[in-house]
Protein backbone atom coordinates (compact mmCIF):
# COMPACT_ATOMS: atom_id res chain seq x y z
CA UNK A 1 0.00 0.00 0.00
CA UNK A 2 0.98 3.64 -0.42
CA UNK A 3 1.04 5.15 3.08
CA UNK A 4 1.80 8.23 5.14
CA UNK A 5 1.41 9.65 8.66
CA UNK A 6 -0.83 12.70 8.92
CA UNK A 7 -2.83 15.02 11.14
CA UNK A 8 -6.30 16.18 10.21
CA UNK A 9 -7.91 19.52 11.11
CA UNK A 10 -10.95 19.90 13.33
CA UNK A 11 -14.47 20.61 12.00
CA UNK A 12 -14.18 24.38 12.41
CA UNK A 13 -11.04 24.50 10.30
CA UNK A 14 -12.67 22.25 7.68
CA UNK A 15 -15.51 24.78 7.44
CA UNK A 16 -12.93 27.52 6.89
CA UNK A 17 -11.36 25.48 4.08
CA UNK A 18 -14.82 25.18 2.51
CA UNK A 19 -15.17 28.97 2.68
CA UNK A 20 -11.80 29.43 0.97
CA UNK A 21 -12.85 27.03 -1.79
CA UNK A 22 -16.11 28.97 -2.27
CA UNK A 23 -14.15 32.21 -2.65
CA UNK A 24 -11.98 30.54 -5.30
CA UNK A 25 -14.84 28.79 -7.09
CA UNK A 26 -14.53 31.08 -10.11
CA UNK A 27 -11.14 29.45 -10.81
CA UNK A 28 -12.39 25.84 -10.66
CA UNK A 29 -11.49 25.20 -14.30
CA UNK A 30 -7.83 25.76 -13.35
CA UNK A 31 -7.79 24.17 -9.88
CA UNK A 32 -8.91 20.70 -8.78
CA UNK A 33 -9.98 21.15 -5.18
CA UNK A 34 -9.21 18.50 -2.58
CA UNK A 35 -12.27 16.93 -0.99
CA UNK A 36 -12.62 18.80 2.30
CA UNK A 37 -12.63 15.66 4.45
CA UNK A 38 -9.28 14.65 2.86
CA UNK A 39 -7.42 17.86 3.74
CA UNK A 40 -4.50 17.05 6.07
CA UNK A 41 -0.88 17.77 6.94
CA UNK A 42 1.47 14.97 5.90
CA UNK A 43 3.91 14.55 8.76
CA UNK A 44 5.81 11.71 7.12
CA UNK A 45 5.42 9.98 3.75
CA UNK A 46 6.25 6.30 4.22
CA UNK A 47 6.37 5.04 0.63
CA UNK A 48 4.50 3.32 -2.14
CA UNK A 49 4.99 -0.40 -1.52
CA UNK A 50 4.41 -0.75 2.22
CA UNK A 51 3.47 -4.16 3.58
CA UNK A 52 0.80 -4.29 6.28
CA UNK A 53 3.24 -6.07 8.59
CA UNK A 54 5.68 -3.13 8.21
CA UNK A 55 3.07 -0.48 8.97
CA UNK A 56 1.74 -2.54 11.90
CA UNK A 57 5.26 -2.82 13.35
CA UNK A 58 5.85 0.92 12.92
CA UNK A 59 2.55 1.84 14.59
CA UNK A 60 3.15 -0.55 17.50
CA UNK A 61 6.52 1.10 18.17
CA UNK A 62 5.20 4.64 17.65
CA UNK A 63 2.36 4.03 20.12
CA UNK A 64 4.93 3.05 22.73
CA UNK A 65 7.38 5.83 21.88
CA UNK A 66 4.70 8.55 21.76
CA UNK A 67 2.77 7.37 24.82
CA UNK A 68 3.38 10.67 26.64
CA UNK A 69 3.26 12.96 23.60
CA UNK A 70 0.94 15.85 24.40
CA UNK A 71 -1.73 17.49 22.26
CA UNK A 72 -0.47 20.69 20.69
CA UNK A 73 -1.77 23.66 18.77
CA UNK A 74 -1.12 24.63 15.18
CA UNK A 75 -1.71 28.11 13.81
CA UNK A 76 -2.23 28.88 10.15
CA UNK A 77 0.20 31.25 8.52
CA UNK A 78 -1.43 32.18 5.21
CA UNK A 79 -2.82 30.91 1.93
CA UNK A 80 -0.36 30.32 -0.90
CA UNK A 81 -0.47 29.28 -4.53
CA UNK A 82 2.80 27.48 -5.26
CA UNK A 83 5.89 26.92 -3.18
CA UNK A 84 8.61 29.54 -3.35
CA UNK A 85 10.87 27.23 -5.36
CA UNK A 86 8.26 26.73 -8.09
CA UNK A 87 8.40 28.92 -11.17
CA UNK A 88 4.80 27.95 -11.98
CA UNK A 89 2.55 27.10 -9.05
CA UNK A 90 1.13 23.60 -8.78
CA UNK A 91 -0.43 23.54 -5.31
CA UNK A 92 -2.90 25.79 -3.51
CA UNK A 93 -2.28 25.40 0.21
CA UNK A 94 -2.60 26.84 3.70
CA UNK A 95 0.81 27.08 5.33
CA UNK A 96 1.26 26.66 9.05
CA UNK A 97 3.70 28.46 11.31
CA UNK A 98 6.80 26.45 12.12
CA UNK A 99 6.06 24.69 15.31
CA UNK A 100 8.36 23.04 17.84
CA UNK A 101 5.81 20.31 18.53
CA UNK A 102 5.46 19.43 14.84
CA UNK A 103 9.24 19.28 14.53
CA UNK A 104 9.50 17.17 17.69
CA UNK A 105 6.84 14.75 16.38
CA UNK A 106 8.66 14.43 13.06
CA UNK A 107 11.96 13.86 14.88
CA UNK A 108 10.45 11.15 17.10
CA UNK A 109 9.01 9.39 14.04
CA UNK A 110 12.45 9.49 12.41
CA UNK A 111 14.00 8.06 15.60
CA UNK A 112 11.59 5.11 15.62
CA UNK A 113 12.13 4.42 11.91
CA UNK A 114 15.91 4.49 12.40
CA UNK A 115 15.76 2.33 15.56
CA UNK A 116 13.67 -0.27 13.74
CA UNK A 117 16.04 -0.08 10.78
CA UNK A 118 13.10 0.30 8.42
CA UNK A 119 15.29 1.11 5.43
CA UNK A 120 12.30 1.42 3.12
CA UNK A 121 10.95 4.31 5.23
CA UNK A 122 14.34 5.99 5.71
CA UNK A 123 14.55 7.15 2.10
CA UNK A 124 11.73 9.66 2.64
CA UNK A 125 13.23 11.60 5.56
CA UNK A 126 12.54 15.33 5.42
CA UNK A 127 14.59 17.27 7.93
CA UNK A 128 13.02 20.63 7.14
CA UNK A 129 9.51 19.91 5.85
CA UNK A 130 7.09 22.62 4.77
CA UNK A 131 4.03 21.76 6.83
CA UNK A 132 0.86 22.67 4.97
CA UNK A 133 -2.72 21.72 4.13
CA UNK A 134 -3.18 21.16 0.39
CA UNK A 135 -6.50 22.72 -0.66
CA UNK A 136 -6.18 22.22 -4.40
CA UNK A 137 -3.89 21.39 -7.29
CA UNK A 138 -3.43 23.04 -10.65
CA UNK A 139 -5.27 21.01 -13.27
CA UNK A 140 -4.34 22.89 -16.42
CA UNK A 141 -1.87 25.47 -17.61
CA UNK A 142 -2.71 29.08 -16.95
CA UNK A 143 -1.27 32.44 -17.84
CA UNK A 144 0.96 34.44 -15.48
CA UNK A 145 -1.92 36.95 -15.30
CA UNK A 146 -4.29 34.21 -14.03
CA UNK A 147 -1.70 33.06 -11.47
CA UNK A 148 -1.37 36.65 -10.23
CA UNK A 149 -5.18 37.03 -9.96
CA UNK A 150 -5.40 33.92 -7.80
CA UNK A 151 -2.47 35.02 -5.63
CA UNK A 152 -4.01 38.48 -5.25
CA UNK A 153 -7.33 37.00 -4.11
CA UNK A 154 -5.55 34.75 -1.60
CA UNK A 155 -3.80 37.77 -0.04
CA UNK A 156 -7.24 39.31 0.65
CA UNK A 157 -8.49 36.27 2.59
CA UNK A 158 -7.80 36.39 6.32
CA UNK A 159 -6.82 32.89 7.31
CA UNK A 160 -5.44 33.06 10.82
CA UNK A 161 -7.19 29.95 12.10
CA UNK A 162 -5.71 27.36 14.40
CA UNK A 163 -6.58 24.05 16.01
CA UNK A 164 -5.40 21.45 18.53
CA UNK A 165 -3.69 18.34 17.14
CA UNK A 166 -5.11 15.42 19.08
CA UNK A 167 -3.86 12.41 17.12
CA UNK A 168 -1.50 11.07 14.50
CA UNK A 169 -3.06 8.96 11.75
CA UNK A 170 -1.68 6.23 9.52
CA UNK A 171 -3.31 6.68 6.11
CA UNK A 172 -3.28 4.47 3.05
CA UNK A 173 -3.67 6.20 -0.28
CA UNK A 174 -4.92 4.68 -3.50
CA UNK A 175 -4.35 6.80 -6.60
CA UNK A 176 -7.32 6.85 -8.99
CA UNK A 177 -8.24 8.86 -12.08
CA UNK A 178 -10.48 10.99 -9.83
CA UNK A 179 -7.68 11.70 -7.38
CA UNK A 180 -6.42 9.88 -4.30
CA UNK A 181 -8.72 7.85 -2.05
CA UNK A 182 -7.59 7.90 1.59
CA UNK A 183 -8.33 5.27 4.21
CA UNK A 184 -7.46 5.67 7.89
CA UNK A 185 -5.67 2.49 8.96
CA UNK A 186 -4.69 3.33 12.54
CA UNK A 187 -4.14 6.28 14.85
CA UNK A 188 -2.33 7.38 17.99
CA UNK A 189 -4.13 9.64 20.44
CA UNK A 190 -2.05 12.28 22.20
CA UNK A 191 -2.44 13.05 25.92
Amino acid sequence: MRAFLAVFPNKDLLKSFDEVKKRLYQYKRFIRFVKTSDIHITIRYLGTFIEKSESDRLMRELKEYLIDFKKFSIKMNNLEFGFRSQKWPKILYASVFRNGSLNKLNSKINDVINDLELVKFQQYVEYNPIYHFTIGRKKKDMSRNMVNKIKSLLRKIDFSEGFIVRKLNLISSKITSNGPVYTKIDSIDFK
